[in-house]
């Protein structure tokens, strides 16, 4: 009688560990269907972002009438975004302005062409793509095309804007991270394993300035962005065969 209670009793036990074992598998598999896939990562404690993110349209006038971009704006029915997404249109003005771009626009008419597509009839033309975003901080990149007339080919951009959520601030890279020479070592160092998807890694590699990224750096210039454990580093002014910019993401863990 005693032996059956007791099987009786292990029965119960194992019935209940394979309840509590196929429920975990279940909400597990459950949170990582429901990953946003227009986000590269999560940063380490992230707040749940009580804003969705939609695209906004920017088009230009005259000799820029070609313009075919898009850029993320914030919308939440809890808290007023106009400031953070007039600060992310104004931080795309400015670069463009270097190309002599100055009078963008918004506009409510969403380009057919836009999503980093160019057929040719574009002066410029681009998209965005999210790297990390929480109720604090948000990082994209922008990339596409620019066809400068004056130009014998078009140049390929790409550029990071990383915005402060709660003030309605560009964040400078130097309040995240310390680049020293510490750092600028590592970067040199391995920099085969840090170049992101190269076709042409040799040649890239060759020209990879680390004098000039620290001066980009220092100088809080729009070349990197951050996602949940690493930091993209832009640079740009490579020849046009090879992409006219290459990209390097450190881990944060060797620069801290």
């Amino acid at each position: 009688m005693k032996r059956i209670k007791k099987h009786m009793i292990a029965a119960v036990v194992l019935m209940i560990c394979t309840t509590f074992i196929f429920s975990s598998c279940a909400v597990n598999s459950e949170s990582a269907g429901s990953e946003d896939k227009n986000t590269d990562s999560v940063m380490e404690s992230k707040s749940e972002a009580q804003y969705k993110i939609s695209d906004q349209a920017v088009c230009g006038k005259g000799d820029t009438d070609r313009v075919s971009l898009l850029i993320p704006r914030l919308e939440s029915d809890k808290k007023d975004f106009a400031a953070v997404n007039d600060l992310i249109f104004q931080q795309v003005c400015t670069y463009f302005s270097q190309f002599d771009i100055n009078d963008l626009k918004i506009t409510d008419d969403i380009p057919s062409n836009s999503k980093s597509e160019n057929s040719g009839q574009t002066y410029l033309s681009g998209d965005y793509k999210i790297k990390y975003n929480d109720d604090k901080k948000l990082s994209f990149v922008m990339l596409g095309i620019l066809n400068n007339k004056t130009a014998a080919h078009p140049t390929h951009y790409l550029f990071g804007v990383n915005i402060d959520l709660q003030n309605s601030q560009v964040i400078d890279v130097k309040s995240m991270y310390d680049f020293n020479d510490a750092f600028l070592k590592i970067l040199y160092s391995d920099r085969e394993n840090l170049l992101v998807d190269s076709e042409q890694k040799d040649a890239v590699i060759s020209y990879l300035d680390i004098q000039k990224i620290r001066e980009c750096l220092n100088n809080g210039k729009n070349q990197f962005y951050f996602t949940e454990n690493k930091i993209g580093i832009i640079q740009d002014g490579l020849p046009y065969a090879l992409g006219d910019y290459s990209v390097f993401e450190i881990p944060c863990e060797s620069i801290k």
